[in-house]
């Protein structure tokens, strides 16, 4: 599904089809169910850590963000007024990773918030005038709850359209540009924006399932990834994060898949 004036966020979830995709609404398995019948919890705060992308994940020339940098200039990732486009582009990721349940959702059946239980989170670099790359990976008790924060990803991605965000010391706008991506993991999300005006600068964002845990990588610069090469657009980058991710949670240990090597450091 594209992401355009009159779509929502490219959106996957479900049982495959017999072009590689999954239509939506169809069933797929998710997590092994515990012991007791019910679904497992999500990682703790060091698996997402192993999880989570690393230099020998991408190309040449990339570098890792470092905190003392991301702390005077953020992480390069947007951060829109509007509360329902936030949560599309949080730089914290504090707001992808959470969804507010109405009452009759839910195992509680009360109006409440689902966040996860555990979270990690990386940055990586270009140059340091970008493009820039940041990663996250959350951990829920469920995977109805994965799933509920992975559907209002959905929602915000369907109700942002446009948004503004202070850059350099001035406004600068936004709008949604299609964006279609395979399936990866257990269903997943992704939306795309650019820039309006003069400077061409694209925003992208993917937001993927693995059982009760969820990765996402976002993506900012005037230099937009997918238009520099194939081998550097977010696509493969997704998807490698969503298959450490995979790996972590059937108790392996990732290993670097060897098609970047020779990853620098500022």
């Amino acid at each position: 599904m594209l992401l355009g004036p009159t779509a929502g966020c490219a959106s996957h979830d479900g049982a495959a089809d017999s072009g590689g995709r999954r239509p939506a609404g169809s069933p797929r398995p998710s997590a092994s169910p515990s012991p007791g019948g019910r679904p497992s919890g999500g990682l703790d705060e060091r698996r997402l850590r192993t999880a989570l992308l690393d230099l020998a994940d991408f190309p040449t020339g990339w570098a890792v963000d470092s905190p003392r940098a991301t702390g005077g200039r953020g992480r390069g990732v947007p951060e829109p007024r509007d509360p329902t486009c936030r949560t599309l582009f949080s730089t914290t990721f504090s707001t992808t990773f959470s969804a507010t349940l109405d009452a009759g959702q839910g195992a509680s059946g009360a109006r409440h918030t689902v966040r996860a239980r555990a979270q990690a989170s990386a940055g990586f670099l270009r140059s340091r005038h970008g493009p820039f790359l940041s990663t996250a990976a959350g951990a829920f008790r469920t995977v109805a709850d994965a799933r509920a924060v992975l559907t209002a990803f959905e929602r915000a991605g369907q109700g942002c359209r446009t948004f503004q965000t202070r850059q350099d010391d001035r406004t600068v706008s936004y709008v949604a540009a299609p964006l279609d991506l395979p399936d990866l993991g257990d269903g997943s999300r992704a939306v795309r924006f650019r820039q309006q005006g003069e400077e061409e600068a694209t925003v992208e964002v993917v937001l993927a399932r693995v059982g009760p845990n969820l990765v996402v990588v976002a993506q900012a610069g005037r230099e937009a990834l997918a238009d520099v090469d194939d081998d550097e657009g977010i696509e493969p980058l997704a998807r490698r994060a969503v298959t450490k991710l995979r790996a972590v949670v059937q108790g392996r240990t990732p290993v670097p898949d060897g098609s970047h090597p020779g990853a620098t450091d500022l």
